[in-house]
């Protein structure tokens, strides 16, 4: 599976995460019209190589934004919290992948006058081991 898949899988497993936002997790954008409640998008960037060179245990950087979307700040505050309480010095199984270490960074929120939603940024970086 793609680094995109397993986080994907990862977050839809989380029961607090998933209790928020239902289906509505997404790579890279929202979909047009109305979204039915807290949403999150997200995208990676960064050293994402899909092998491991033989049985030698490369190390993977990846960079995760995460962008939780909300018709209200206090939906967007509940699920800040369960995505923060999910990643912030995460530590475990990610696919099939381990991850040794993860730091997060909230970037601020703000309103969007055209999509009528609140938006907040989390930036993660994720370290793995194959």
């Amino acid at each position: 599976m793609s680094i995109n898949q397993d986080i994907y899988s990862s977050m839809k497993a989380n029961a607090p995460i998933s209790a928020i936002i239902g289906t509505r997790l997404y790579l890279l954008r929202l979909p047009q019209g109305d979204l039915g409640g807290p949403s999150i998008s997200f995208d990676t960037k960064g050293d994402i190589p899909e092998q491991a060179h033989g049985a030698i245990s490369v190390l993977k950087r990846v960079d995760l934004t995460l962008n939780l979307w909300s018709t209200s700040t206090l939906n967007l505050e509940d699920l800040k919290q369960a995505v923060v309480t999910y990643w912030n010095a995460y530590e475990g199984a990610l696919g099939s992948s381990y991850v040794n270490h993860a730091t997060l960074v909230d970037v601020g929120m703000n309103y969007d006058d055209e999509t009528k939603l609140y938006q907040s940024v989390l930036l993660i970086d994720i370290h793995l081991r194959n």
